[in-house]
């Protein structure tokens, strides 16, 4: 299999992935990498605040990722879409 071979294999199962992440330093600019309607489960830190997850899940969703249930950011996912189709 050729170098362009395994890059588009590559591609095609980023885009059909589930990532689950944690917010952390860097996060942001990681998941620039990915195609943009990834399915993302974002979950809370556990040594943070809420803040940095909420930030999170609402730069990916404007972004355009698909925005999946996880723990406690189930009721957090319906402000965020709310605030993104204002």
């Amino acid at each position: 299999m050729s170098n362009t071979d395994n890059r588009r294999a590559l591609a095609q199962w980023l885009e059909q992935a589930y990532l689950k992440v944690t917010p952390a330093r860097g996060i942001e600019e990681r998941l620039a990498h990915i195609p943009r309607h990834s399915y993302l489960s974002i979950t809370c830190s556990p040594t943070d605040e809420l803040d940095p997850t909420l930030d999170l899940l609402r730069t990916m969703a404007e972004i355009g990722h698909h925005i999946e249930d996880v723990d406690s950011t189930t009721l957090l996912i319906e402000v965020i879409r709310k605030t993104v189709s204002q």
